[in-house]
């Protein structure tokens, strides 16, 4: 009788810049991963240049049992964390991406030959905690909210002031809770 497996897609997050390694490093582990990249061509003053990039940065997809999954940074020292789903019923659970949907996303990336557009503003919502990620505001935590058809983050002390700056999506990012 064959062995039933509960095999889900986790989020997976990785240091800067290590992508690639560690889904070699999770292959190499005999545990099925996705990466997914695009490729893009750069345009330097002098030349252009085709170029694969990440699509979501420090971002993995691993396809295995949970406790298998959780393996790879516990038992095999490979350098990620989870992300965890901080919505619905499945609250403060590791995020798992239902099939239907991986498998659609890993099919349109692979039929892709134009170009497409990333829409980040699909990701956030209003009243996500996001993290500026970049500029003078770097390292502020606050709520995103959309006034005047402008993204900004608010910054409050309750009940006694709240301050709001406009930032663009590619500077911040949701703030999740890892394993």
């Amino acid at each position: 009788m064959a062995e039933y497996k509960n095999v889900k897609w986790f989020v997976a997050k990785t240091r800067a810049k290590q992508e690639k390694s560690v889904a070699q490093q999770i292959l190499e582990a005999g545990v099925e991963s996705f990466l997914p990249i695009r490729t893009e061509i750069k345009d330097w003053h002098d030349r252009k240049k085709k170029l694969e990039t990440v699509l979501i940065p420090n971002t993995v997809f691993i396809h295995a049992e949970k406790e298998e999954a959780v393996s790879l940074h516990n038992d095999k020292g490979i350098q990620i964390s989870f992300l965890r789903d901080m919505t619905g019923i499945n609250k403060n659970q590791l995020l798992v991406i239902p099939d239907t949907q991986m498998n659609d996303f890993i099919r349109f990336l692979k039929i892709t030959e134009s170009e497409y557009l990333v829409e980040p503003q699909a990701l956030y919502l209003k009243g996500d905690k996001v993290l500026v990620k970049s500029g003078p505001f770097k390292g502020i935590t606050g709520d995103l909210v959309r006034l005047d058809g402008k993204n900004k983050v608010l910054v409050r002390l309750d009940n006694l002031i709240a301050c709001s700056v406009q930032v663009s999506l590619d500077s911040i990012e949701k703030i999740n809770e890892f394993l």
